[in-house]
This record gives C-alpha cells, sequence and structure tokens, in this order.
C-alpha cells in the first residue's frame, strides 16, 4: 500500500520532540509484554498486554478507560516511548485521558481502516530514518468495529460492502504483525461485541470461550492474529450515594477468550473509578476480598495484620499513607497471586465456591470512633 507522505510528515512533526537522545533508545529493553499497573490483571494476562490484543464487550463495559490506563502506564515505564491514539468512535477527548493519567495525547479521528494501517507503516518509516526501531510504541485503536474502510464511505447500498472490511483487514493484517515485534510496536484495539448471525449449517462459534452467542466483526484474520482477546462484562454498578468506594464505580469482569502467554478462559473483577479509571488497589482489593484474607465489616481489616481497620473507601489513603499496612497488604496480595497463577497453570477455579462476605452495617459503637480512626490515617 502506497503511503501518504502527508501522513509520513505529521507523524514525524508528531514524534521527533520525543526523540533526544538515540543513544539511550537505542540501549532500551524492548519488552516482550507491557506492565498495565494493575497487579491481577497482568497476572491473568500472563504478565502483561502483548503485541496485538483485543478488548471486546458490549457498550459501557469501560474498553475505552482500561485502554487509556494501560497506556497511562506505558508512559511511565517507558518514558521514551510512544503513543498513538486512534478514536473512531469520539469516545475520549484530551481532557479525559489526561484524567486518566495519559499525558499530551491528542485522539486521531475520522480515519478509514486504510488510514490506520497508513499509519502503522509510516511509524516503521519514521523509525527507519530515524534509525531507532527500538523506541517502543503503543498504538491504540478505537474501535475496529466503529472504524469504516474507503469503500463504505461512498458506498450507495450495503450489499456493495458486505464483508469489505474483513477482506481488508485479512490482507492488511498479516502484513502488520510481521512488523511488530521488529519495530517494537505494540497494538492494542478495542472491538465491539456483536450477536452471532447463523445462515445455514452452523459451524459453531470461532472461539469456545466467547460463547455460542457472541461474535466480533472484522473476519476471522482478527481472532487468529490476536496474542489476547479478551471479553468485558459489567459485574455490577455503584452510584455515588451508595458507593462504598466514595464515588461512581464500575466492577468490571475480564475473561480471557484467547492468551498466548497463560491459559485462557480464566476471569477475574477488577475495579474503575469514575474520576481516574481502574485501579491498583482496588482491584486488588477484590482479589483479597474474595481470596478471604481481608475480614469484611463496617471496619474491615487485613487478616494478616488485624491491628489496621478501615473503611472501603479510606483503603487507598490507609494503603498510601501507613508503610506497614502497605507492607502488609502487598505480602497478602503476593500470595494470593502466586496462588491464582499456580491455579491457572493448572486450569483449576480458583475463588472460593461460597459466597463473598458483604461488609455489616456500622454499629453506634463503630460510628463513634469513626472520626478518630480517620484522623489516624491522615495523621500516619
Amino acid at each position: 500500500m502506497k503511503i501518504d507522505q502527508k501522513v509520513i510528515n505529521q507523524i514525524k512533526q508528531e514524534f521527533d520532540s520525543y526523540i533526544k537522545d538515540v543513544t539511550k533508545v537505542e540501549d532500551s529493553e524492548s519488552p516482550e509484554l507491557l506492565k498495565t499497573g494493575i497487579r491481577p490483571f497482568d497476572t491473568l494476562l500472563g504478565g502483561g498486554i502483548g503485541r496485538f490484543s483485543l478488548v471486546t464487550g458490549n457498550p459501557g463495559t469501560m474498553k475505552s478507560t482500561i485502554c487509556a490506563n494501560i497506556a497511562s502506564q506505558f508512559q511511565k515505564d517507558h518514558t521514551d516511548g510512544l503513543v498513538v491514539y486512534v478514536d473512531s468512535e469520539h469516545s475520549m477527548s484530551p481532557n479525559r485521558l489526561q484524567q486518566l493519567g495519559l499525558k499530551g495525547i491528542v485522539p486521531k479521528t475520522n480515519l478509514t481502516i486504510e488510514q490506520v494501517f497508513n499509519l502503522i507503516n509510516a511509524i516503521v518509516m519514521f523509525k527507519e530514518e530515524k534509525k531507532v526501531p527500538k523506541i517502543p510504541v503503543l498504538f491504540i485503536w478505537d474501535s475496529i468495529a466503529n472504524t469504516p474502510s474507503q469503500a463504505e464511505l461512498t458506498a450507495s447500498e450495503p450489499k456493495e460492502v458486505v464483508g469489505m472490511k474483513a477482506r481488508i483487514i485479512s490482507l492488511l493484517l498479516p502484513k502488520t504483525m510481521n512488523l511488530l515485534e521488529k519495530y517494537n510496536i505494540y497494538i492494542l484495539a478495542v472491538n465491539q461485541l456483536r450477536d452471532r448471525i447463523v445462515i445455514g449449517y452452523d459451524t459453531g462459534a470461532d472461539l469456545k470461550h466467547m460463547g455460542a452467542g457472541s461474535d466480533m466483526p472484522g473476519g476471522k484474520a482478527l481472532k487468529f492474529a490476536a496474542t489476547q482477546l479478551l471479553q468485558n462484562k459489567v459485574s455490577q454498578s455503584f452510584d455515588a450515594d451508595t458507593s462504598p468506594y466514595g464515588q461512581r464505580a464500575t466492577i468490571v469482569k475480564f475473561k480471557t477468550v484467547k492468551n498466548k502467554y497463560a491459559p485462557d478462559n480464566f476471569s477475574l473483577d477488577l475495579l474503575s473509578l469514575a474520576s481516574t479509571g481502574f485501579d491498583d488497589v482496588l482491584s486488588t482489593f477484590l482479589l483479597l476480598r474474595d481470596a478471604k484474607e481481608i475480614s469484611m465489616s463496617a471496619w474491615s481489616y487485613l487478616k494478616n495484620y488485624p491491628q489496621k481497620k478501615f473503611r472501603i473507601k479510606e483503603i487507598k489513603d490507609v494503603y498510601f499513607t501507613d508503610p506497614l499496612f502497605k507492607g502488609a497488604f502487598d505480602e497478602a496480595a503476593s500470595a494470593v497471586l502466586n496462588k491464582l497463577e499456580q491455579k491457572m497453570a493448572n486450569y483449576e477455579e480458583w475463588i472460593p465456591s461460597d459466597k463473598v462476605e458483604e461488609p455489616e452495617e456500622e454499629t453506634e459503637e463503630e460510628i463513634k470512633i469513626s472520626a478518630e480512626q480517620s484522623l489516624s490515617v491522615v495523621s500516619v
């Protein structure tokens, strides 16, 4: 495919300012997996995000949010790295991306599928010209389903472009996959979940762990090429008035439909705050709660550190201000994550089958000491 010189010039202008020390870049490591910044999520994934990862799910399952949070962690871990954000759904403004931790990113909008692949090729050419193939690049594509082909923009009848998107992707994606490792590029893409329509003889779902009634647009090439394919589902939502986390929050279940780096068909709940997105401490709290490493009540406590009681909405403050609590929390988390990893390796369910403990209502005595406990959190 011929690459538009305007696209190349735009990439040069955008990325030149990031490249200050070529020697440092050439000596940088090229990790196979990118950390997400959320410990339970990294364990579920087998260490982090791979070269081509797909996140799919119904509307409102925080797909764009998790991508932005992963990109934020990427910026922290790779100060010489580059983030490209394609937003065909117009779901993320620069301000919202900044709230989710991303810095200096303006989403690229109104691109066709051909232009998306054109953009990736322009990045490759830019890295060749600058002789910096090892600079890590995280390319976020949100979303595949909502990115039209050039033909779809000009077609007068839907029947003219049936299957067009899948055919273009099946042609261009294999060529792109061959470039990712050589030029240290990671693609994190969002796709929509659709009802699977069967015409004639049903050969069954392409991916057995996705469910018999679900599928995603874009054709089989995406499923073959993906190193990881995740399916999201909202487990529980809290409004500002009822949330135990101090603000609107959503618990999302992430399921590995396909995973090159760890056993698939495993699920974990992660917690997203309305203000800042998915949170490591709160998601790890859910893990410890489900593993019964936390005694749940109006004033909860870690079973390996019962001296410190806390309310759920205060757990982040306690974690970051009390070194002893943080140490006990991290120790418990490490043990549970190791257990989870072993269970996954043996294809065993790890979460206890009985019901998770729910917090009890505060007693009058507990309410009376609430202010004192809150002050102790601040003063540590």
